[in-house]
């Protein structure tokens, strides 16, 4: 059973439900948890309320996050248009549009965010360095026999 979670920062009043895959990719970049091929879904739910001090938000990069679970029957008065605000898109964090979400309610993506996961260009997850918070970035290894690939912060050299 998933359990879905209302994520909002207090710095930037960014918000967004997650279900459990998106908990154990948010602790996953983070890197307290590894394999979530076998956890259980309310044991990734109580990790992440458990470390949610430990978490940042994608937007403005503070610790600032907190969350609450979402009850089945608080599905209904958690949708941001009841609020009067667009729903954003999950990738591009742009408003999605209204006539968009009238005709596919439970849509998470803008259209051109969409037609990208479509054509399976998806972009990929970015990973922030755990010292700075910086993108890190792929980056080949200087020493010779096997060619290595090490992800790299360009702001503290780690």
């Amino acid at each position: 059973m998933t359990t879905l979670l209302r994520v909002t920062c207090s710095a930037c009043q960014w918000s967004n439900s997650i279900d459990t895959e998106n908990q154990s990719a948010w602790l996953s970049r983070a890197r307290l948890l590894r394999d979530t091929s076998t956890v259980d879904a309310d044991l990734v739910c109580e990790l992440f309320l458990g470390s949610i001090s430990k978490l940042k938000c994608p937007l403005c990069q503070q610790s600032a996050i907190y969350a609450r679970r979402i009850d089945s029957d608080d599905l209904e008065t958690s949708d941001d248009e009841s609020w009067g605000m667009a729903r954003r898109c999950e990738v591009c964090k742009q408003p999605i549009a209204a006539e968009r979400i009238e005709i596919f309610p439970d849509t998470r993506l803008c259209t051109k965010c969409q037609q990208t996961d479509d054509r399976g260009e998806l972009p990929v997850a970015r990973e922030y360095c755990p010292r700075c918070g910086s993108v890190m970035q792929l980056r080949q290894s200087t020493g010779g026999g096997l060619t290595r690939y090490l992800m790299t912060c360009l702001s503290c050299r780690r």
